[in-house]
């Protein structure tokens, strides 16, 4: 059990190296990210059932993104000790709130237009946020995550049409990758 332990607190300094030496490089929004995500994640919750009614939604998934967004905001409120592990704590923030929430809820409401176009900007604003490396490892990581989650929690399989796979390939084809020095990130 102690080794456990003790490899999870290896892995997590690793991990924190990894995403530090990423922001580093680029930097990243925290507080603009906390404050749009605590605003948004939860406002959106109401506008999807009263406005334009979803097949599924979650209160309390979106809860957890809004207060994971919280605590980013306030990043300079943290103790010293925790403000080590900020670029960590960014990466899995950034990893639920859009990848995996986007994924698990395109899954959940059967791939509908309304949810092909939310993760169509969910997308984009990670390519914007994030470098090339980041982007590719938390939306993979993402979406497999939000795709087991929905596959450990559905009822039933899903038929997704072709033709919605075709719109989101379609709506995200001006994304392209700028190389061109050492602050690498994806533009739309």
């Amino acid at each position: 059990m102690l080794n456990i332990i003790k490899a999870a607190f290896i892995l997590i300094n690793k991990l924190n190296q990894f995403a530090s030496k990423r922001v580093d490089i680029l930097g990243a929004p925290y507080v603009a990210f906390g404050v749009f995500g605590t605003i948004n994640y939860p406002i959106c919750y109401f506008m999807w059932n009263n406005v334009n009614p979803q097949q599924y939604e979650s209160f309390t998934l979106r809860l957890i993104a809004g207060f994971l967004c919280l605590v980013l905001a306030f990043k300079n409120h943290w103790p010293q000790k925790l403000r080590a592990y900020l670029p960590l704590y960014w990466y899995i923030t950034v990893l639920y709130t859009l990848p995996f929430f986007g994924a698990y809820m395109l899954l959940k409401n059967h791939a509908s237009q309304s949810w092909l176009m939310n993760d169509v900007v969910g997308f984009f604003l990670l390519g914007l946020i994030v470098d090339w490396l980041s982007f590719a490892i938390l939306f993979l990581t993402g979406v497999i995550l939000g795709w087991l989650f929905f596959y450990l929690t559905a009822d039933s399989f899903i038929y997704i049409a072709s033709t919605d796979i075709s719109l989101a390939l379609y709506l995200s084809h001006p994304l392209i990758l700028n190389t061109s020095d050492n602050n690498t990130r994806i533009f739309i």
